[in-house]
């Protein structure tokens, strides 16, 4: 079920002076339900003044205390006992003018994390501002959840006895509590706001306070037990790069795998989307394909130091032509050796798919799996404690189109090993083995309650052969090239020609883009195919692939920055001092489409975007050597929309079905069925606040492509059958 303002069970707010105080609620806590203090501290700026985590409570702000006066903050019981009432909360460092406390019980709250990985952000009011000025809660990025409840907190302090008075609250939130106080020479006040979180997106409150005053302001998202959440995926790939030259050479960002043992392979044979696969085969050898923690390059697991991966969820496809004679490893995941961590592999005695953390026991799956067609494998594998556990699915039947989803299997879990984060994951087998077998469409992120991913597919999106690519500041900055720097002027067809190749041609035949003298802000705009993902469709993220090129060895930069219409992504993508390409090797320059370089907020590809994707390339401080790219290729995730119906008239005969994203709920498209005869209906339906009508004739099968972003968007729908005659 969806979080609601309903999961706010009970609620109330006081204040007390001194070093000490009770935080209350007005009657006893259900047992299992979540505990909220919120509080605001008035201290001396003398001597200061701070509080800790009361008994129980986790504290959620990253700091170890509350810092001085003029500051809130959050602590949190996951659990409570049955009839609590009361928490004590005390001031130390002798600074305890007023505190101000709210405490909510909430039920069905996720919290089986660390209190500090809520969303939640805290933003500083500064005292400069007028009288009415507007002050921001904070803006937690962007919320992976589509059902969850948002609540904001302001403590404001003002330098007199003048209470401040908190107002106008806007982007839907509403008060549910206020408290203020004061205590000579200076008062405070506090105030609470929440809404219901229905959109992945960013989140924020503003909020008027008088009179000038100095505080803080948080935000805070909570999310339910099964609330649906954004993949938000950290890791692609569909093979649709078209060779396996390159795989493991990129500047700046990953290559499209860290580390490869044994020569995988990428070929036309057995794609299960798009164009190409990856094969692995080997005979009595190791091969596979890993992404890896490290520091240089930085690996797509982030570095040693960089957002530590504590999970891992993923979904990937696999093909065997003739099923292996021997068991053989599938995938992997380790946390600081192979030893400690995840293998799944093929069991040739029951020809099932097998999963063992460590030394413990292999579960099985419930049915074994078939040759001669794909089969689909999503797995969340969990290592932060020292008993690791793994969800796993199996969709037994993961060719395109089936939507059926994969079957659950008991988990694997392990005690006594390492707790610790992800260091690498891989895809084929460590040990030496015979086999072969294709894998396709792969989506994995690091990100929680993403589980399952489920069916997904990645696709080529070119660069787009009927769009105008055009040059921001003085085409003379730019070239194509062709016979791997043969220089011509600048055109827009010349720029789509030069571009087109995938695989990219490299060496003597090569062709492409290159900037040829140093322009800092000067540019191409490259517009990119587009992908109409209604009505069959939900648009979930891709991954971009720039092929580069340098007319010589010598140190220069070029960058990259995507655009989607809405945002230019990244400060550069590629290098600022020397991006490494020449004219002879394949060097690719990757990013994961997400305006958050780490790709810690989740980020919503709509259609729009979709429609206006470009990739921009140039912003050169040293074009010398000539800098420039073969190709330009973007891997567009997506996944099938499942069919519910809606609604039913006469038995049956008239009928209203929706396609949804399986994540959030949106609205793909709506399905009307009429039967044979001489009946039709009028279908009907309010999205974005605007009403539409459709006729659907007897004995057809209408559909409304509709392309929600989110479960707000669609407020109607209904359908009329003719009147009988």
């Amino acid at each position: 079920m969806p979080l609601t303002l309903d999961n706010i069970i009970q609620q109330d707010i006081g204040n007390f002076s001194g070093s000490s105080g009770n935080a209350t609620l007005p009657a006893g806590t259900q047992a299992g339900n979540a505990v909220v203090i919120i509080v605001g501290l008035l201290g001396d700026n003398a001597s200061g003044g701070f509080i800790n985590a009361p008994a129980g409570f986790t504290q959620v702000k990253q700091a170890s205390t509350f810092l001085q006066w003029n500051d809130v903050g959050v602590f949190i019981k996951p659990s409570a006992s049955a009839d609590e009432t009361s928490w004590a909360l005390t001031v130390g460092g002798g600074g305890g003018l007023q505190t101000i406390w709210a405490v909510l019980e909430m039920s069905d709250l996720d919290l089986d994390w660390p209190a500090g990985d809520i969303p939640y952000k805290w933003t500083y009011l500064s005292g400069t501002e007028t009288a009415a000025a507007t002050i921001p809660s904070g803006t937690t990025g962007v919320s992976e959840t589509f059902d969850g409840v948002a609540v904001a907190a302001f403590f404001a302090t003002s330098t007199d006895t003048n209470v401040p008075a908190f107002s106008s609250y806007d982007n839907g939130f509403f008060e549910i509590a206020e408290r203020s106080a004061a205590t000579s020479p200076n008062a405070c006040a506090m105030a609470l706001a929440a809404k219901a979180q229905q959109v992945v997106g960013p989140v924020s409150c503003t909020a008027s306070v008088s009179p000038n005053s100095y505080g803080g302001a948080l935000m805070l998202v909570f999310t339910g037990l099964d609330s649906h959440h954004a993949a938000n995926l950290t890791a692609i790939f569909g093979a649709e790069v078209g060779t396996a030259t390159g795989l493991t050479s990129a500047v700046d960002g990953p290559a499209p795998f860290d580390a490869v043992t044994g020569t995988p392979e990428i070929v036309t044979t057995h794609p299960r989307s798009g164009s190409y696969a990856l094969k692995l085969s080997a005979s009595a050898a190791a091969e596979n394909v890993r992404w890896l923690r490290q520091d240089a390059p930085r690996g797509t697991l982030g570095t040693t130091t960089d957002n530590p991966v504590t999970m891992w969820t993923k979904r990937l496809h696999f093909y065997f032509e003739d099923l292996p004679a021997a068991d053989t490893e599938l995938f992997f995941a380790e946390v600081g050796s192979h030893a400690n961590g995840l293998v799944g592999r093929y069991v040739s005695a029951t020809q099932k798919i097998g999963v063992k953390i460590g030394s413990g026991s292999e579960v099985l799956s419930d049915a074994a799996i078939a040759a001669d067609q794909y089969f689909g494998v999503d797995i969340e594998y969990d290592p932060r404690t020292t008993t690791h556990t793994c969800r796993w699915a199996v969709d037994y039947d993961a060719t395109v189109g089936d939507t059926t989803g994969g079957v659950a299997q008991t988990t694997a879990s392990t005690a006594g090993m390492t707790a610790g984060g992800v260091t690498a994951v891989g895809i084929g087998s460590t040990a030496a083995a015979t086999f072969t077998v294709w894998v396709d469409d792969i989506g994995a992120t690091r990100h929680r309650k993403t589980y399952p991913i489920d069916d997904i597919q990645v696709l080529p999106i070119k660069v787009d052969p009927a769009g105008t690519p055009s040059v921001s500041g003085s085409s003379t900055n730019f070239r194509t090239f062709t016979n791997n720097g043969t220089l011509a002027t600048w055109t827009a067809a010349g720029t789509r020609t030069a571009l087109d190749d995938i695989p990219p041609t490299i060496g003597a035949s090569a062709d492409g883009l290159a900037q040829i003298t140093v322009a800092l802000t000067d540019y191409v705009l490259i517009p990119m195919e587009t992908f109409t993902g209604a009505p069959d469709y939900a648009l979930m993220g891709g991954r971009w692939y720039w092929a580069g090129w340098a007319s010589s060895g010598n140190p220069g930069n070029i960058q990259f920055k995507p655009d989607d219409g809405v945002t230019e992504f990244a400060t550069h993508i590629g290098s600022a001092t020397d991006c490494g390409f020449d004219d002879t090797s394949l060097i690719w320059t990757t990013y994961i489409h997400n305006p958050s370089p780490t790709q810690e907020s989740a980020y919503a590809l709509t259609q729009s975007k979709m429609n206006a994707l470009a990739a921009k390339f140039g912003f050169s401080a040293d074009a010398n050597p000539d800098c420039g790219i073969h190709c330009v290729l973007f891997e567009l995730v997506v996944q099938p929309a499942i069919v519910y119906g809606v609604m039913s008239g006469e038995d049956g005969a008239f009928n209203v079905y929706v396609r949804q994203d399986r994540r959030s709920g949106a609205v793909v498209s709506y399905l009307g069925t009429t039967p044979p005869g001489t009946r039709g209906m009028t279908m009907y339906g309010t999205v974005d606040a605007v009403d539409w009508t459709q006729y659907v004739d007897p004995n057809t099968t209408y559909e409304k492509a509709i392309g929600a972003d989110s479960i707000a968007n669609v407020t109607a729908i209904g359908m009329t059958p003719d009147p009988t005659e």
